[in-house]
């Protein structure tokens, strides 16, 4: 037989809730203490047996530092290497579909690639076995947009 008394399951469900909630206080609390212990014993600086860092040592020692330790602050401007300037995008028609940096996209990436583009560029259109449909559909694109487009082949 199957007895239950009523409101029993509840309060044994809480029960267990607060038992955990409160194990979980009393070891966050041992935790904190325990941690503060250590800091005071070792006066919040290594235990015995632990070495400092090369650059710890030098700095404590009064020994001068490696100037390739050291990075003092500058006002310049950091500026990126030189670079070849991108003065245009190379879109491939392949049968039905397209590739944009050898990755295939919808006309509707390609879009959003347009948009984002400086109005000076150009569009490099490469014909690689395309279908006639897809390859109208781009065009037809870069001209709503305005775009310049070079044709070629592969």
């Amino acid at each position: 037989m199957n007895y239950r008394v009523k409101g029993y399951a509840a309060s044994a469900a809480l029960g267990i809730i607060v038992v955990a909630g409160v194990s979980l206080v009393v070891g966050a609390v041992i935790g904190a203490a325990g941690m503060y212990a250590y800091m005071k014993a070792h006066e919040g600086g290594l235990g015995e047996g632990e070495e400092l860092a090369p650059f710890e040592e030098m700095v404590e020692t009064g020994e001068e530092v490696p100037s390739e330790l050291l990075t003092e602050p500058t006002t310049e401007p950091m500026t990126m290497p030189a670079t070849e300037e991108i003065t245009s995008v190379e879109i491939i028609v392949a049968e039905d579909g397209y590739l944009y940096n050898n990755r295939p996209v919808t006309l509707d990436g390609i879009l959003v690639v347009l948009q984002s583009m400086k109005p000076d560029m150009s569009v490099k259109v490469t014909n690689q076995n395309a279908s006639r449909h897809a390859y109208q559909a781009l065009l037809r694109l870069l001209e709503e947009q305005e775009k310049p487009y070079i044709e070629a082949k592969k």
